[in-house]
């Protein structure tokens, strides 16, 4: 026996704006679930665009820190030169001044101009 289906115009209107309806109501369920989402990871998102700034940051800070480390060896550097100029030149000033005076040790005048010689050669 065969079973026929049958079904008006008005029936057939009726199924078609059912289904629809209900794909639009499956969709606008999609989209809300999507926005719920969307809502829920905010926080997250947000939390990920800090950290990554703050590292960049940190990033920037490291490369600054870096940099005046170097000048801080540097200056360090050139201070110690100073302190030997300074040394040669005053024990040249020294010898001098005893020359002068006339109680200088002829080798210690002599000493003083090697070490000055030396040291200007070598700069």
């Amino acid at each position: 026996m065969e079973t026929v289906i049958s079904f008006t115009p008005a029936q057939l209107v009726g199924f078609i704006t059912a289904i629809g309806g209900a794909v639009a109501a499956i969709g606008t369920m999609g989209a809300m679930i999507f926005k719920l989402f969307k809502k829920i990871k905010q926080p997250e998102i947000e939390q990920n665009e800090r950290i990554k700034a703050l590292e960049e940051e940190n990033r920037t800070r490291k490369e600054e820190i870096k940099k005046l480390n170097e000048r801080l060896e540097t200056g360090d550097n050139n201070f110690k030169e100073l302190e030997k100029t300074n040394k040669i030149i005053l024990r040249s000033l020294q010898a001098l001044l005893r020359h002068s005076l006339g109680t200088a040790d002829p080798g210690a005048l002599t000493d003083a101009m090697k070490e000055l010689d030396n040291y200007l050669v070598e700069k």
